[in-house]
């Protein structure tokens, strides 16, 4: 667990999962277009789903 709690992929990935909650939730208004939003989304979505994958005990991911 010490691991992946000093593993910057997991905070990138936490913090992009709460932007994408809040952006969703209409907390943030990101004053852009619907297309540049899905945009934005889709690339928070990435990283929250690199963070998942992410295996900080093996030396061969990321």
């Amino acid at each position: 667990m010490q691991n992946r709690l000093k593993s910057k992929v997991l905070w990138v990935s936490l913090a992009s999962a709460i932007i994408t909650f809040l952006i969703n939730a209409g907390l943030i208004d990101t004053g852009m277009s619907e297309t540049a939003t899905q945009g934005v989304n889709i690339l928070l979505t990435l990283l929250v789903t690199f963070g998942i994958v992410n295996n900080p005990t093996n030396g061969d991911g990321f």
